[in-house]
């Protein structure tokens, strides 16, 4: 069984346009960037930037529309490579159809003071004091 089938997260380059069309569906389309860092073979960092066009349609692009620029969102779909004439010929472009879409919300990061300040100094719980017996040895009267 054959299977095209794309998972990315990323950052949204721009606000998606949106096109609501008389006796069409409604369909938006939006550049998500992903960002890759590794290790070149002389051990400097390098961060890779990948561009990827989107399309969504019909009631995911009434999701789509309440994206905004620089949102982290998570893009299920599939792949589809479509043709289209330019002013120097013909071009291919390649882009994910959106099959799920959702914001990604992250937790605000808190300061190291903060973490610190949260972390219990003394354990005043006398479960805590004494060691917790072992179940796995059965009990010998």
């Amino acid at each position: 069984m054959d299977t095209n089938e794309v998972r990315i997260r990323g950052n949204l380059g721009a606000d998606p346009k949106v096109f609501n069309e008389p006796n069409q569906e409604p369909f938006a389309v939006f550049d998500i960037a992903t960002n890759l860092q590794f290790r070149s073979r002389n051990g400097e960092q390098v961060d890779r930037t990948e561009w990827h066009h989107v399309a969504a349609y019909g009631w995911r692009a009434e999701i789509a529309k309440h994206f905004t620029k620089g949102m982290k969102v998570h893009i299920e779909g599939n792949l589809r490579t479509r043709e289209f004439d330019q002013r120097d010929g013909r071009a291919k472009a390649t882009e994910i159809v959106a099959l799920d879409l959702h914001e990604v919300k992250l937790a605000p990061k808190a300061a190291p003071s903060e973490i610190r300040a949260n972390v219990p100094t003394r354990v005043d719980s006398p479960s805590a004091r004494a060691p917790a017996p072992d179940h796995r040895q059965p009990a010998y009267i």
